[in-house]
């Protein structure tokens, strides 16, 4: 019985160095994030005092509502 070799794939002579951009995604993903764990929030909060309320809505109206907040909340300054 033959046994099979396992064989890594081999790196191409001329390829392209990668530029080390990590840092800058990083950041960039973590306000990302962050910006829509704080609209997530503030629509939720929107959504809990509409129905205490007893009003109709949805879950968009409150995400479009929660967003139009922050935004006015953030010109001020």
């Amino acid at each position: 019985m033959a046994t099979k070799k396992t064989v890594a794939p081999a790196k191409a002579k001329n390829a392209a160095p990668v530029a080390k951009t990590g840092v800058a995604k990083k950041s960039a993903t973590a306000k990302k994030s962050s910006d829509f764990e704080a609209i997530r929030k503030k629509a939720e909060e929107i959504y809990h005092a509409r129905i205490a309320r007893g009003e109709h809505g949805t879950a968009d109206g409150d995400w479009l509502l929660a967003e139009q907040s922050l935004k006015k909340g953030g010109k001020k300054k």
